[in-house]
């Protein structure tokens, strides 16, 4: 969006700022302009000038369907905060619009802003808000409430209606403006409870963390630089990954997590504009590329390219840099293009070489000496780990799933984010995929959530898959079910004498069985790989 920086009060000073370092540094900025709301000097420019950069906004003079204005001019005169979605589409088919081309409206309206409607979310997808300040208010008034603060952030679910006027907010929508909270990264839930921490209302003072177990030569450590640091990042990041933090060590400014055998110790110091990453133990690559994925994902909501608006820097390690608090810092980037030309780097401290592979040790992803169906099942065995803490929906589980394959090399497309599962609203969108270097599809992965063994539901799901899957040319497919009924010894029996002839089966100790069978579509035999998982 183009910006216009208005400096007001040029009845009773006129200040000169560096503009030109001002346009350097935020290519976006239209133009700075002296105005006085006072003695209306400038005003009428400054009208102008927002005319103009709204002007050239690409956008602007879109063509759009009629009936589009026609549905916002009825939605806008409805006075209510919010409708169900039936009500929705029924507004819509006076219009003559089917409900395929209603949601895409709502798809377009949300991005708007004009309405809120979260349509691939299981507990927001019945809603659609017309009043987008209405859920606005909602969040503030919890984060604005001088009790919660005082409690550091901590408040309870069942006390929503202490903070929110119940008129306005009846108890039946508190799940889903609370799962809005989630959904924008603003709060977490306390596992087995009913306690949600809100991280912008925590404590500054950091718990007792011992910063010895970080300080070895042995451990990986990333900074993150930014030229401008936006609030709020280490904040969403406790958010996004809440399921791995260590006994309760989380404050204001960072957090420790532990996952896998090892730990990793997160600090913000806003003073420097910079995020310090470091992690020790056995597993310490694979929870560096969770780290720095979730990382990733925030940078993008926030538009900031690497080495544009932040930079990834790594601690060298030379004789001299190894036991200083200010070592000399490289750039990750740059670490990246010396290691393709087989270079050394050079420390500007101590003047020595250094590997730049020892460097970027325990950064890159490993090169993948196992097969897809080994790294699946190490994954659920460490999913298994965190099932106290990570929601028990399917979308919250694939996300880990998919998570935890990228860091192991593999270019993975986690489409839970956006759609839905076997058992959700929208049938036809895969759970997760996996593509090769040119984009291109080579496996998918789909899961289903079981209670108990139902034959025919897990049929039709099976069948469904392999319907949908036949124009992509795959050659193998992986159904994993997350199960959390009783007797999963017998659930696998049952399983096994359903799908018939095995060519592989692997049960492993914690309660995680594979089987391999094929099917044949279109004369292409297709691998299925059934993987079933006791998770509760």
């Amino acid at each position: 969006s183009p910006i216009i920086v208005v400096m007001n009060k040029s009845e009773l000073r006129i200040k000169e700022i560096d503009e030109a370092s001002f346009k350097d540094k935020f290519p976006s900025i239209y133009q700075f302009i002296q105005v006085s709301c006072v003695t209306n000097h400038n005003i009428p420019q400054l009208t102008e000038s927002i005319r103009t950069a709204l002007s050239r906004m690409p956008h602007l003079l879109d063509k759009l369907p009629k009936r589009w204005l026609d549905i916002r001019n009825r939605l806008n005169a409805i006075d209510e905060d919010y409708i169900t979605l039936n009500r929705y589409f029924d507004i819509c088919r006076e219009f003559k619009m089917d409900k395929e081309k209603a949601l895409f409206l709502s798809d377009y309206l949300h991005d708007l802003g004009i309405t809120l409607h979260f349509r691939t979310d299981p507990i927001l997808a019945d809603t659609v808000i017309l009043k987008p300040q209405w859920a606005t208010d909602a969040l503030y008034a919890l984060i604005d409430s001088i009790e919660i603060q005082k409690n550091k952030g901590r408040f309870n679910r069942l006390d929503l209606a202490l903070y929110w006027d119940t008129q306005k907010y009846p108890i039946d929508k508190h799940t889903q403006l609370l799962h809005l909270m989630e959904k924008f990264e603003l709060c977490f839930s306390i596992p087995e409870s009913d306690q949600y921490i809100i991280p912008e209302l925590l404590p500054a003072a950091r718990p007792d963390v011992s910063f010895d177990t970080y300080s070895s030569s042995g451990n990986l450590h990333l900074h993150y630089s930014y030229e401008f640091m936006p609030a709020g990042i280490v904040t969403r990041f406790i958010c996004r990954i809440h399921h791995f933090i260590c006994d309760d060590r989380y404050w204001q400014n960072g957090v420790e997590l532990q996952f896998s055998g090892s730990t990793a110790l997160i600090v913000s110091d806003t003073a420097q504009k910079r995020i310090r990453v470091s992690v020790s133990g056995s597993n310490n690559s694979q929870l560096m590329g969770v780290i720095r994925n979730h990382f990733d994902r925030i940078h993008d909501t926030l538009n900031m390219k690497k080495e544009e608006h932040f930079f990834e820097e790594v601690p060298c390690i030379c004789s001299k840099c190894a036991t200083s608090d200010k070592p000399h810092l490289y750039s990750y980037n740059i670490l990246q293009k010396m290691m393709e030309k087989n270079r050394d780097a050079f420390c500007g401290k101590s003047s020595e070489d250094v590997s730049v592979h020892q460097l970027l040790k325990g950064f890159l992803p490993p090169e993948q000496k196992e097969t897809l169906f080994d790294s699946i099942i190490t994954i659920l065995s460490q999913i298994q780990g965190l099932s106290l803490t990570v929601l028990a929906d399917e979308n919250s589980r694939n996300s880990i799933v998919a998570l935890l394959l990228s860091t192991r090399g593999y270019r993975v497309k986690d489409q839970s984010l956006w759609g839905s599962s076997y058992s959700g609203i929208r049938t036809g969108e895969l759970d997760i995929k996996i593509e090769d270097e040119r984009g291109r599809t080579i496996s998918i992965i789909e899961t289903l959530n079981l209670k108990e063994f139902n034959s025919t539901i897990i049929d039709s799901y099976i069948d469904s898959i392999v319907n949908r899957s036949k124009f992509n040319n795959l050659k193998e497919i992986y159904l994993l079910f997350y199960y959390s009924g009783l007797e999963f010894g017998e659930l696998c029996k049952k399983y096994q004498t359903k799908i018939g002839e095995v060519q592989q089966i692997s049960i492993h100790y914690n309660q995680i069985a594979g089987f391999q069978s094929y099917r044949e579509i279109e004369n292409r035999k297709i691998s299925l790989y059934h993987i079933l998982v006791e998770i509760r």
